[in-house]
């Protein structure tokens, strides 16, 4: 199965990112990921493919907002690239 997910900062250090960091790092043998993030601490970069997202650093609240906007035209030009669509598309 091919799963798309989107954080915007997939890390150990992260709340919402370190759940997502578990859940792929315990799967990618079982199934197919590809992240959307601004950083992302690959566990296993030969598994997971990882589609960097570019968004400022500060303030929090613009790296935010400025991240779903980017990271949906990430996804639109990976739908584009890729042979294949996600069969699930998880978004934090």
């Amino acid at each position: 199965m091919r799963i798309a997910i989107f954080d915007h900062r997939v890390t150990p250090n992260s709340p919402v990112g370190s759940c997502h960091l578990h859940l792929v790092a315990g799967l990618c043998q079982e199934h197919e990921f590809v992240v959307f993030a601004s950083e992302f601490a690959n566990p296993c970069p030969a598994r997971i493919q990882y589609v960097p997202v570019k968004v400022p650093r500060r303030p929090l609240v613009l790296q935010y907002t400025c991240y779903h906007a980017a990271a949906s035209v990430a996804y639109q030009r990976y739908l584009r690239i890729a042979a294949q669509r996600p069969d699930i598309v998880q978004v934090a």
